[in-house]
């Protein structure tokens, strides 16, 4: 029997804990019966929580290979609960990285330490939350005392706030301004959408420790509906002289998304 045309997974999320040291209130894990339960410790037995068996090393490999038979996987991303509870997650990192083209480790941060990262394979690559350019607004949001924390230790080197999700220019503007104060790169997470693009581009240039600006190169219908004015060329991009963010609406463009 001929078969049909493989699918294709652009990302994978793996969940590989439930246990977690922090308590966001949107969480769906906080939110189980019994989450009092899951430890708030580095997880010594990593293969058992809330006294029952959970995925191991092997069955995260099993599982992907399996889905890889079906289908052609391009990115993978480990999840929680907090990916760093587990004593193993260097060894799930390697195994699943050699599956994939690439892999992240989305984290809170507030456990990474020297020692971790250097149980961590070579160019490791991690996502780190944090809710809001606010103190406050962030600790609430986790359940924990952990901005300072995550800014301070939390093992980061670049700051990527989204003008979307952060606050708008300003947040991230204050965002930028407490990482200036700890000697902390800047590079506005810009993906989603030409329009944030703009937003970031400005950031940029407002932000003497700006790194880069992240462009993406993949196609999306909302590249036809906003004109930033925005041109990469050889790597490098060149603010416009519009007023404002710059951007400008193709309405024609626009009454094809009409509903």
């Amino acid at each position: 029997m001929a078969r049909g045309p493989r699918r294709e997974i652009k990302q994978l999320v793996v969940e590989v804990t439930e246990a977690c040291n922090h308590a966001c209130m949107h969480c769906y894990n906080y939110w189980r019966p019994r989450r009092g339960d899951v430890p708030v410790l580095p997880v010594v037995d990593a293969t058992v929580e809330r006294g029952r068996r959970v995925l191991t090393r092997p069955d995260f490999v099993r599982l992907v290979k399996k889905i890889k038979r079906d289908a052609r996987l391009h990115y993978i991303a480990l999840s929680g609960g907090e990916p760093f509870l587990r004593t193993d997650l260097p060894e799930i990192v390697g195994d699943l990285s050699d599956q994939c083209e690439g892999l992240v480790t989305i984290t809170n941060g507030t456990l990474i330490t020297e020692e971790r990262l250097r149980r961590m394979p070579e160019r490791s690559n991690f996502e780190i939350t944090l809710f809001s350019a606010h103190r406050e607004t962030h600790d609430a949001i986790a359940g924990r005392k952990s901005f300072d924390r995550l800014m301070e230790t939390g093992g980061i080197d670049v700051v990527q706030p989204d003008p979307s999700r952060a606050g708008g220019l300003t947040g991230c503007l204050r965002i930028a301004e407490r990482a200036e104060t700890l000697g902390l790169a800047l590079a506005p997470h810009a993906w989603s959408s030409p329009v944030v693009r703009a937003a970031a581009m400005h950031l940029c240039i407002a932000t003497p420790h700006a790194l880069m600006l992240e462009f993406s190169q993949h196609p999306s219908p909302l590249e036809r509906l906003f004109d930033t004015g925005l041109e990469l060329r050889d790597g490098l991009v060149a603010p416009t002289d519009r007023p404002g963010l710059g951007v400008e609406v193709d309405m024609a463009a626009a009454r094809e998304f009409a509903v």
